[in-house]
């Protein structure tokens, strides 16, 4: 795993995936922590290699693995980088039966951070899929009440990023634009200025929606600006 993990910091993803199928070969037919831990860093590895498919099978047969060894905080850690990836490529109808299982697994537990962020990835299925918006309006308010109790700017940050996007997507304009403004603010104010560019774009499309064309190409001019600096191209 010390190889694997070394030659992955190292950008040298064959070497690494070499090392960590090396590394399930000497464990065949074991079932334990240590071969899921494998997987979910093969599974990194395989998508880091624009191998999506593989790696996404990867991370899912870590979850599945962790499950059966009854490890509930790795099993729904898995399934947040399960669900994140499916939602990276777009599989959003794929999401729910996965983040569906951790909270099932979570159960009554005082874990807000972890509850939101697998309900933030409905969120964002059901936007993606454009077929629950509603659904998604629902889940954010659920999703209010447990950030409030959470003393994470990082997490924060995603959750105003998150119902800013919802926001649009339901044509709640002028509360979307407020949203990406708040959105951004955070993320500028822990240096992300990457996380802030990803939002501003609702903030300055609003303005062309309500027919406010300078302020819009104003904003948009200045983010693209931004989105050079940041490398968000």
């Amino acid at each position: 795993m010390l190889a694997a993990a070394q030659a992955r910091a190292a950008a040298g993803f064959e070497e690494a995936l070499a090392h960590l199928d090396s590394a399930l070969s000497l464990w065949e037919g074991e079932r334990n922590g240590a071969v899921a831990a494998v997987l979910v860093e093969r599974g990194g590895v395989l998508l880091s290699l624009a191998r999506p498919a593989e790696g996404l099978a990867a991370l899912q047969q870590a979850v599945d693995l962790y499950d059966e060894l009854g490890d509930v905080p790795s099993m729904i850690v898995a399934s947040m980088r399960l669900a994140g990836t499916l939602v990276w490529y777009a599989r959003h109808r794929e999401v729910r039966p996965v983040t569906s299982r951790a909270l099932a697994r979570l159960g009554p537990a005082p874990a807000a951070a972890l509850r939101c962020r697998l309900l933030i990835y409905d969120a964002l299925a059901d936007i993606g899929s454009g077929e629950n918006p509603q659904r998604a309006l629902e889940t954010m308010l659920e999703v209010a009440p447990l950030q409030r109790t959470i003393d994470d700017p990082v997490l924060e940050q995603e959750c105003v990023a998150m119902d800013s996007h919802v926001q649009y997507e339901a044509l709640h304009l002028e509360k979307a634009a407020t949203l990406s403004r708040r959105a951004s603010a955070l993320a500028r104010a822990q240096n992300n200025l990457w996380s802030a560019v990803n939002v501003e774009w609702m903030a300055a499309a609003t303005q062309l929606h309500m027919g406010r064309l300078p302020e819009g190409v104003q904003a948009f001019t200045a983010l693209m600006a931004d989105a050079e600096r940041a490398g968000h191209l």
